[in-house]
C-alpha cells in the first residue's frame, strides 16, 4: 500500500508488468503509422510520489526555496516546488535517502531517485492501452489536469498538489 516517509511524502506502489511504449519514427511513408511500438516488462514493482514534491517537503530536506521571489511563484506548504534543475532534484533524492536511512526508515539497500522517463511514463499510463489514462474522451480531462486558463495571465500558476483527480 501507500507509504508515507518522516517528512510526510506518500509513495505509491506501482506493480510489476508488461509495458507498451509508442516511439515516433525517424521517417515514415505517406499512411504508414508514424509510430512503432517497443514492448517491454518491468519485473519489480517500484514506488513514485503520489504528487509533486511540496515546497514544503523540499525545505525539510534542502533549507531553501528557489522559487522565492520567481515568476507566478507563490508560496505555500503544499504548493509544488518550481525553479529547480535536474540536478537539484537529485540533491534533494539523495539527501532524503540519507535522512531516512539515519532516521530507520528505510534500509541500506534503498535510494530515493528521479524516476527514468520510461518509468514516469508506465507509472502515469495506469495499464491503460487508450490514448490517455482515463480513456479516450478529451471532455474528461479537466478532471486530471488545470487547463483552459490563459497563459500568463491571473489563473497562470502553480496550485496546491493534489486536487485534482490521479
Amino acid at each position: 500500500g501507500v507509504i508515507t516517509n518522516s517528512i510526510g511524502m506518500q509513495m505509491m506502489p506501482i506493480p510489476a508488468g508488461e509495458y507498451s511504449q509508442r516511439i515516433e519514427k525517424v521517417s515514415f511513408k505517406s499512411g504508414e503509422d508514424p509510430y512503432y511500438v517497443v514492448k517491454g516488462r518491468f519485473p519489480n514493482a517500484f514506488y513514485i510520489g503520489r504528487t509533486e514534491v511540496t515546497q514544503q517537503e523540499w525545505n525539510q530536506v534542502m533549507k531553501t526555496r528557489p522559487w522565492k521571489g520567481r515568476p507566478r511563484a507563490i508560496d505555500g506548504p503544499k504548493k509544488p516546488v518550481t525553479y529547480v534543475t535536474r540536478e537539484e532534484a537529485a540533491q534533494f533524492c539523495a539527501r532524503l535517502t540519507e535522512r531516512e536511512r539515519t532516521a530507520g526508515t528505510i534500509g541500506r539497500d534503498l535510494v530515493y531517485r528521479l524516476p527514468t522517463e520510461l518509468e514516469w511514463e508506465y507509472a502515469c499510463g495506469a495499464r491503460s492501452s487508450s490514448r490517455y489514462h482515463f480513456g479516450n474522451n478529451t471532455a474528461s480531462v479537466t478532471k486530471y489536469e488545470w487547463c483552459g486558463g490563459k497563459q500568463g495571465g491571473d489563473d497562470d500558476h502553480p496550485r496546491d498538489v493534489g486536487l485534482k483527480w490521479p
